[in-house]
């Protein structure tokens, strides 16, 4: 994108995998320790996104190194998803933030075999209240959170409105 003239990037890094009740239904475990004891998530996919998040700022410091004449963002999807599963009423969502708004069964309102969109898979009356759409996507409400974060801080590095 650069070579084709690109002089402002936003690169976003990965959300807290271990939060996302489609990883969490599929690959549940009995042991409590491997929960995270302030979330309720999988430790080992928020591990490994950590781990990526990392990696990927690793290498955009090295491109704006590279390329000053460029402004490369980092925009981080992990913090922000994080803050609201830690504290998802201080930012005006339900008190379960890992459960889904369009589903339907299990523990996290999500089921492999009726998933969202399919006849009789119930969507919630107050989507803005809820973090997660579908076990898979965000509500707009959370999407609208993070945007923010990325446009004005503290959630980009730089904020792409800087």
């Amino acid at each position: 994108m650069i070579g084709d003239g690109a002089v402002i990037l936003a690169i976003s890094g990965q959300l807290p995998t271990g939060c996302v009740p489609l990883f969490l239904t599929l690959f549940p475990s009995s042991n409590k320790l491997d929960y995270e004891s302030n979330t309720g998530c999988l430790k080992i996919y928020n591990d490994l996104a950590t781990y990526h998040n990392l990696l990927l700022s690793q290498e955009l410091m090295r491109l704006r190194g590279k390329y000053p004449h460029v402004k490369i963002s980092y925009t981080d999807y992990y913090d922000p998803v994080q803050n609201i599963v830690k504290n998802s009423e201080k930012f005006g969502f339900s008190s379960t933030p890992l459960q889904v708004c369009c589903g339907k069964d299990g523990p996290y309102n999500w089921n492999i075999a009726e998933v969202c969109g399919m006849p009789g898979v119930p969507a919630c009356s107050t989507p803005s209240t809820y973090l997660n759409w579908d076990g898979v996507h965000l509500t707009e409400a959370a999407y609208k959170y993070i945007a923010d974060g990325w446009l004005h801080g503290p959630f980009a590095d730089p904020p792409i409105k800087a």
